[in-house]
């Protein structure tokens, strides 16, 4: 009925829904409200309802929007109007937008959709439920977007009852909103709207309550509460009684006490002679072994199935769970009664109306009085409730009277949380430990609904985010975890946990290493706060020195509140340092006059969790200088094994210690250069020039910068000054040489290239030489440099470099087409021996290197006459890459073979896909058109294609929204169609354990060339709207690698 977000960590921004509007992605309107930036404005919301006696009625939607940002698009990109077959029917009138220039694009009636709601394609109890889906043509920021939409309810929910709800907007800019609501004269209909006084006319026969508002800038919520009521009420029951009354009727028949559920009810308490135990076993197997399906109340039909029909069927919403959990416990001899509820705002006492309820929960009669179950939540031990119900109200049905009840606003179920590490500092400052971590109550139950939901593959990740949140920034392994044991006993989770450069090493200052225990931040306004207790963190660390080590511990720190307690302890004994804190939240909130009191505590706090402890070094001890070269030498290995992150880190680290250390300077950069760092890596390479202004490296590692980022003026300048300091070095000349060559400055590249050569042997300075060679026309010594290169270094990425040298010289096209193939055949290889589970950012540029080669192959094939043998290649390289230059390639292939539509579409996409710099296919593209303007139009209608050709619907993979990286592995099957040899998930949302077979039968966007064996390894994101039936998968295009042997 409502969804439970399972996370450990949920950060809710979220707008309130706009009541009347079309269902929006909830993550692109939050992002929105968090850049401070509107995803769109509501110019006009004009919502008209009506209601006839008999509690059939309609409802007319009329909006007007304006796009203001990326965000809008995406929100607004597909309107959705979900309905219930039987009950209601939907037809939208018309979706139109209206451009900035004044153009209008109407979205034709082919984009509306009538599907099924995604929930029964798992669900097929729930068919009845549909949504209408409006795909928006034409929209984009600045543009305005109108609709209208009827919808009509043909069949009364309950005959001769109606109700209705209605929120304005206040999580949005609104600059004009009417509500008008229409019900017969002569009925008795409560009508409640506070702070917002209606108009009451009556014509016809109806009485007509009119409201007009605006709403100038979005409303902050107060986080420390529900939202309040709806804005406008209304509902023809009299009284709570009556409500329930009607709900009673209906589940009353379905709680039948069939065989099958005797016979369940028996097998579930066999041999329990306890009634708690007997309790929680019926509880555990409903909440655990039967499905949610997670819908509110209301959507559908109201009336649950049958006891009998959800266990067959093994899944239900939370009627039908708490309908056959009240069955099971009737059966074995309880009195179980549903409790109406509401998880998204508070409950207004004076509208007895079915619109106030979102959820079912079950109530047990005890000798003590009632006990909670809430069997939704799947892993929750008996009594839990979630944080929305506690305190909140709910209507008690079955008991007479029929009455709203307070639930309890403390959890029977403890919340505590213990952390206990226990490791050892080596002298190098590298931390190795072990911790166990046991929670209880809340954050048990959303962390191992996450751990269940996600495959054990995936849990070294989730653990990682997780410490990452408790503040700690190392790795864990060996992750190890009873999240799928028994739900009463609390969770409990081990690993391992390694940080270098633990604290501050290098200045001999360390914080313990123990989770952060601070109270919630208070919000911005004078309202009470949140604290998310009662609740208990307790943290303990004893970690051992190397010998002769000391630790000056820092002072205990007690804290006392009426709202919590704090306590800190440590110690130094016997060369073993213990930290330990307690933090016990004594209340749910604190109000606002305690704000003071709140904010002194928090950073008395604050200042303990933040103290540095002082290291005592031993006698003899290395110096600053030593621990810094001891740093750059780990920094440098991280690197080379493509630990960019930790190599950062490290070297960070070093020339902290050591200011002065150009080298750590200099491998500072190469680190930041490889995360794309590139003002911090210039910063680095500036500071060993401030070190040393003869460093042999830094000049030339600058001139990088400016290389890549196009000031060839600028990069050729420090690489003189490299050689003027340096002029025997490796690198700078050669570099020289590339760059000149890049200039087309071809006698002075040749000049710079042949220094070079006397320098050093590398295949990359006679790869490039051959290239200078061929431009001044000295055929012979180009095709020697390039021969030479690959007695250099026969790898793929000289072998296809040289290839595609000759093959675009027009030479030895024969060898090429050798080196080429031997180039495939080589990565091939490679990718096959690739694993998913440890791939690199490195083995991502050899699978875009297999699209460079069969760029290359493609291009021989052409030189040679083959035009049909190099579409097969080159259609397969632009797929795989979409790098505008085998874009152009192919288009000069289909040109050539006379299909001009062909062409003009090939030369389109790779100019949109083009950086400026690259113009080739704008000028082929003008060639056949007869004009730019002819050309620049057909180019922007190609924008995305890319994006496109590289996506396909695929079948949900998990209810709700999702978001995750995959890593797929291809090979060609029967036909050179791809299949799907291998799939995992990198990073994301969790998946569940059997997704990837949800994945059989559907046909990827890959290509192979004709007879191709190669493997391919392609990233992919998923995305999947919560109100689409299918979920979206676009391939990532490959990093290219870089030459430079």
């Amino acid at each position: 009925m409502y969804t439970h977000r399972m996370r450990y960590v949920v950060a809710i921004v979220s707008l309130l829904a706009v009541a009347g509007l079309a269902q929006v992605p909830r993550s692109a309107a939050g992002s929105a409200a968090a850049s401070k930036q509107q995803a769109f404005v509501i110019q006009q919301l004009i919502t008209q309802v009506a209601f006839r006696d008999d509690g059939t009625g309609g409802r007319t939607t009329q909006a007007t929007l304006t796009v203001d940002s990326d965000a809008g698009v995406k929100a607004l990109a597909v309107l959705s109007f979900p309905y219930t077959q039987g009950y209601q029917t939907v037809k939208v009138d018309s979706v139109r937008v209206r451009q900035a220039d004044g153009t209008v694009v109407t979205t034709p009636a082919e984009n509306v959709r009538d599907m099924p709601a995604e929930i029964s394609r798992v669900a097929p109890m729930y068919s009845d439920l549909m949504v209408k889906q409006v795909v928006v043509r034409g929209l984009q920021v600045g543009s305005t977007l109108e609709y209208r939409v009827e919808s009509k309810r043909v069949k009364a929910l309950v005959p001769g009852q109606f109700w209705f709800a209605y929120n304005f907007a206040r999580a949005v800019v609104c600059k004009q909103e009417q509500l008008t609501l229409s019900v017969p004269a002569d009925r008795a209909v409560l009508v409640d709207s506070p702070g917002f006084t209606p108009t009451v006319t009556e014509a016809g026969g109806q009485r007509v309550y009119a409201w007009q508002t605006s709403n100038a800038a979005p409303a902050k919520a107060n986080l420390a509460e529900l939202p309040p009521p709806p804005a406008v009420e209304a509902t023809t029951f009299a009284s709570w009684a009556a409500v329930g009354a009607w709900y009673n009727q209906l589940q009353q028949p379905e709680l039948k006490l069939t065989p099958a559920i005797r016979a369940k009810a028996a097998a579930l308490t066999r041999g329990l002679n306890n009634d708690d135990v007997k309790i929680q076993a019926i509880y555990a197997y409903v909440a655990g072994q039967i499905h949610y399906v997670s819908l509110d109340f209301g959507i559908g039909r109201y009336q649950p199935h049958a006891a009998d029909d959800v266990l067959a069927n093994g899944y239900g919403d939370c009627k039908d769970k708490h309908t056959l959990l009240a069955a099971l416990l009737r059966a074995a001899g309880y009195d179980a009664r549903p409790v109406l509820v509401n998880t998204a705002r508070r409950i207004d006492p004076k509208i007895p109306s079915p619109a106030q309820f979102d959820h079912v929960i079950t109530a047990v009669q005890r000798p003590g009085g009632l006990e909670w179950l809430d069997s939704t939540a799947g892993v929750a031990p008996a009594g839990w409730l979630e944080t929305q119900l506690r305190g909140q109200k709910g209507l008690l049905i079955g008991s007479q009277p029929i009455q709203l009840v307070t639930m309890p606003s403390v959890s029977p179920v403890a919340s505590t949380a213990d952390f206990v590490m226990t490791g050892a500092l080596s002298a190098q400052g590298t931390l190795k430990a072990h911790v166990t971590y046991r929670l209880k109550g809340d954050a048990d139950v959303l962390t191992r609904a996450a751990f269940l939901n996600a495959a054990p593959a995936r849990w070294q990740n989730m653990m990682q985010y997780i410490v990452r949140f408790l503040g700690f920034g190392g790795t864990v392994s060996n992750v190890v975890t009873n999240a799928a044991g028994d739900i009463e006993k609390p969770l409990v989770i081990t690993y391992d946990y390694e940080r270098d450069n633990f604290g501050s090493w290098s200045t001999q200052q360390i914080t313990p290493p123990l989770p952060v225990m601070l109270l919630p931040q208070w919000n911005d306004q004078d309202q009470p706060t949140m604290t998310s207790g009662p609740r208990q963190s307790t943290a303990r660390c004893t970690i051992t020195l190397p010998a002769g080590y000391g630790i000056t511990p820092t002072p205990d720190v007690h804290a006392k509140a009426d709202f919590a307690t704090y306590r800190s302890s440590y110690s130094f004994q016997q060369g073993t340092y213990t930290a330990e804190r307690t933090l016990d939240v004594l209340t749910r909130t604190v109000p606002a006059p305690d704000k003071a009191h709140y904010l002194a505590f928090n950073k008395t706090v604050q200042g303990d969790v933040d103290a540095w402890t002082t290291v005592d070094l031993p006698a003899g001890a290395m110096t600053a200088a030593q621990q810094s070269q001891a740093l750059t030498s780990k920094g440098w290995a991280q690197y080379e094994r493509h630990q960019y992150e930790a190599a950062a880190r490290t070297l960070q680290a070093a020339v902290q210690i050591n200011p002065n250390n150009n080298w750590a300077w200099n491998d500072l950069g190469d680190a930041e250069m490889s995360l794309r760092q590139m003002a911090a890596a210039a910063k680095a390479f500036r500071k060993a020039i401030a070190v040393d202004a003869n460093d042999p490296y830094a000049y030339d590692n600058l001139a990088r910068i400016f290389w890549n980022q196009g000031n060839l003026e600028q990069a050729e300048a420090q690489l003189r000054k490299q050689i003027a300091v340096n002029p025997n070095g490796p690198y700078a000349a050669a570099d020289l040489g590339g760059l000149l060559l890049q200039e087309k400055n071809y006698a002075a590249a040749v000049a710079e290239l042949e220094k070079a050569r006397g320098i050093a042997d590398s295949a990359r300075i006679e790869v490039n030489l051959g290239e200078a060679d061929f431009a001044v026309h000295d055929e012979k010594r180009a095709e020697a440099a390039w021969n030479k290169a690959m007695g250099l270094q026969p790898s793929p990425l000289v072998e296809n470099n040289v290839a595609w040298q000759l093959a675009d010289a027009g030479l030895a096209l024969a060898q090429a087409k050798k080196y080429g193939r031997a180039a495939v055949a080589g990565l091939g290889t490679e990718v096959a021996a690739m694993k998913l589970q440890n791939f690199t950012q490195t083995q991502a540029a050899a699978v875009h290197l297999l699209a460079d080669t069969w760029d290359t192959l493609g291009w021989i094939e052409y030189k040679q006459g083959d035009s049909s043998g190099a579409v097969s290649y080159l259609a397969a390289a632009w797929r795989l890459a979409g790098d505008p230059v085998i874009g152009d390639h192919l288009g000069q292939v289909y040109e050539k073979q006379g299909q001009k539509q062909k062409a003009e579409q090939m030369y389109a996409e790779a100019g949109a896909a083009a950086p400026a710099s690259f113009r080739h296919p704008r000028r082929r593209l003008r060639a056949l058109l007869g004009s730019d303007a002819a050309a620049e139009d057909l180019v922007h209608e190609h924008f995305g294609d890319r994006s496109q050709q590289r996506s396909v619907s695929i079948p949900r993979l998990a209810p709700g929204s999702i978001n995750a990286s995959l890593l797929l592995r291809f090979s060609p099957g029967p036909g050179g169609k791809p299949k799907l040899d291998e799939a995992i998930e990198a990073s994301g949302d969790p998946l569940p354990r059997n997704w990837t077979q949800r994945l059989t039968g559907v046909s990827f966007p890959v290509l192979f060339p004709d007879g191709s064996s190669t493997q391919l390894i392609e990233g992919a994101e998923v995305a999947c709207n919560a109100s689409a039936p299918d979920c979206d998968l676009v391939l990532m295009l490959p990093q290219p690698a870089s030459f430079n042997p």
